[in-house]
Formats: C-alpha cells, structure tokens, sequence
C-alpha cells in the first residue's frame, strides 16, 4: 500500500514540472532591447586645492591668509567660496634652534576655467601658495541624470517598434525595465601654449577641461502583440 502512495506521489510531481514546463514554454512572446542616452556638459564648479607654507614662503600664516584674500576678492570670487579644509604645525628640532612649521589648506570653488586660470596665475605670480584641482561638477548635474534616464527608456522604446515593424508586429506594454548608469568623472587638461612663449606671458594660461560624460543604458523587455 505504501508503494502504490509513494508512486503516486512520483507520478503526481513529475505531472506538475511538465505543465510548469509547458506554461515557461508558452510564455507570451516579447521582445528585449536596449536603449542609450548620453550627454556632455561643461563643468560650472570647479574646486581647488590652496596650500599655504610658512616654510616655503618664509611669511608668517596670517600674512599668507591675507595675501590670499585679497587675491581671490581681486578675481571677483567671493570669499565665501573659500574655506579651511585644513591645518597642520609641527616643532622642527634642530641643532641651533626649534622652528614651527605650519601649513593651512583651503577649498576654493569657481565657476569657469578663466576663473582658474586667472586665480592660478594671481597666486603663481606672487608666490604664496600650492594650487591643485581637487574634482569638477556641475550645478544641475541631478537634473541631467534624470532627463537622460527618461530619454534611454524612450529610445529602448523606439527601437523595440522599429524592429517589430520590420516583421508586421507591434510593441506592447513593457514587461521589464532595468536601468544601468555610467557616469564619468572628468580631468583638467594642462596648459595650452598657443602662439606665446609661456602661460605666463599671455593674458591668463589656458586651461581646458574634459567635459562631464553622463551616459545611462536602459535593458527593456517589451511585449509583442
């Protein structure tokens, strides 16, 4: 008795996995496409590195601080834009005396490359502080990201039609949408010399930088009436 309810069990569970596997087989017919959208902007914010040494300029900090200030409030940026990021003393002990070392790091933000350019040179020319470019972005760059979002669905959309078109189908609701994003942080370019001797000798270095590459892919499966 046992074994006729054990084989029946078998029989019973190998009779649901076909018509699981009949259902998988007859599932509605779709089609899956990708679909890109991608952009270029020019960075509006740009952010600095400023570094001022007592020891490499041989003045004291709040004379560099000054200096510095007044070089930024010159550009027209807004001091605002300047902030300490950090600050660093050590006693250096030697043999005759013990100094102070100190450094101070700030963040400044602009908005151009010519604003770079010119802040670069302002303080290259007088000598009191270490410049680098800490990272770019932009100010709308959320908006952009979900402007192309929306344009990557509308062109896995399009193609989904225009191949279904070509054998006399029709695309139909979607029935899957994932969304892959890339997003590319940009470089600046080092100075360009064009027809002067140095950077230095023309009215600002020339800077140039990489533009912000957004891209997003969107994988859509389509229905196919």
């Amino acid at each position: 008795m046992r074994k006729n309810i054990a084989l029946f069990i078998v029989f019973a569970l190998c009779s649901l996995s076909s018509a699981f596997a009949q259902i998988n087989y007859q599932e509605d017919p779709y089609i899956e496409v990708t679909g890109v959208a991608e952009k270029e902007i020019l960075p509006d914010e740009i952010y600095l590195s400023i570094t001022i040494d007592e020891e490499k300029s041989k003045q004291t900090l709040t004379v560099l601080e000054k200096k510095l200030q007044k070089a930024v409030s010159d550009q027209g940026i807004d001091l605002k834009n300047l902030t300490v990021i950090d600050a660093y003393s050590e006693l250096d002990e030697g043999f005759w005396s013990n100094k102070i070392q100190s450094k101070k790091s700030y963040q400044l933000k602009v908005s151009t490359a010519k604003e770079t350019a010119l802040i670069i040179r302002e303080l290259n020319k007088q000598g009191i502080a270490q410049v680098r470019l800490q990272r770019v972005d932009h100010s709308q760059l959320e908006k952009f990201k979900l402007e192309l979002k929306v344009e990557a669905i509308k062109s896995a959309q399009a193609k989904a039609k225009l191949l279904l078109e070509a054998i006399n189908c029709k695309a139909g609701k979607p029935l899957r949408v994932i969304e892959r994003d890339n997003y590319y942080q940009p470089v600046m370019m080092s100075y360009q010399k064009r027809g002067v001797a140095s950077a230095e000798e023309a009215n600002f270095p020339e800077i140039e930088f990489k533009k912000i590459t957004l891209k997003y892919t969107v994988e859509a499966r389509f229905a196919i009436e």
